[in-house]
Parts: C-alpha cells; sequence; structure tokens
C-alpha cells in the first residue's frame, strides 16, 4: 500500500475521515475501510506503473504516497455516497494525469527500477519460414 492513514489525515481532516469511514459508530476512523480504499487506489497506481515500471513500487517515493491520497479521498466520498469537493476533484483528475504520462514515459520516477522485459528465446535464431525457403509454395 502507497498510503497511510495519517497520509489521508494530512489532506483531509480527522473529523471528515471519521464521517467517511466510521461504519461501526464508534466515533474513530475505520481502519479496514481505509485500508480497503489505500488498496483500491495503489492497485490502480500499479495499473498505470506496471507498463514502465516494476509493481509494487519498491520503495515507495513520496510522489506516489500524493497520487495515492488524490485516489483515494475521492473514493471516501463515493462510499458515503457524498458529493466530492472540487478541490479533491481537481486533485483526483491531476494525479491521473500525472500517471498517465509516466505510463507513456513523458516523466521517469527517479530511483525507480525500470521494467525489465523477458529476453526473446528465438532471437537470432534459424528461422523455418523465411521468404526464401518458402517461396516454391
Amino acid at each position: 500500500m502507497y498510503a497511510a492513514t495519517t497520509d489521508l489525515e494530512k489532506r483531509i481532516t480527522r473529523e471528515t475521515l471519521i464521517e467517511l469511514t466510521d461504519d461501526n459508530h464508534d466515533g474513530a476512523p475505520d481502519t479496514e475501510v481505509i485500508n480497503a480504499v489505500i488498496t483500491g487506489a495503489s492497485a490502480r497506481i500499479d495499473a498505470y506503473l506496471g507498463a514502465r515500471y516494476a509493481a509494487p513500487v519498491n520503495p515507495v517515493i513520496p510522489i506516489i504516497t500524493g497520487l495515492c491520497v488524490s485516489l483515494c479521498v475521492p473514493l471516501l466520498f463515493a462510499r458515503k455516497r457524498e458529493p466530492v469537493p472540487q478541490e479533491h476533484q481537481t486533485r483526483e483528475k491531476g494525479a491521473l494525469e500525472l500517471l498517465q504520462e509516466i505510463k507513456n514515459g513523458n516523466l521517469v520516477l527517479s530511483g525507480i527500477t525500470g521494467r525489465t522485459l523477458a529476453q526473446s528465446s528465438t532471437l537470432n535464431k534459424t528461422r523455418h519460414f523465411s521468404p526464401d525457403r518458402i517461396s516454391g509454395f
């Protein structure tokens, strides 16, 4: 997971976090709900970054945590069917655009190992069906 409850509390107030996650009405943020939302947002990030980087990304750099929080907050509002404040809609949109730029290779994550692709097992081998060998058929 790319974020923690404390990261969410830096973006929204603890009171708001309680309102959006306290399903058992004990007056505290529900850890299971928060972890489920963070896991979902982290998986979404991995779907984008997996095109260029080994996912999950390790080490977790601050930009990834910020992107995760930007994706989590609207999910928290949505689960309670509350309107997402414009600020958080804008942050989510920006996060998705940034992830797309990273996926497309226009931005690079410093300090993160790129994804290695498997080597071809047929590279530099004799071709059985080359144009010269099948020209008479």
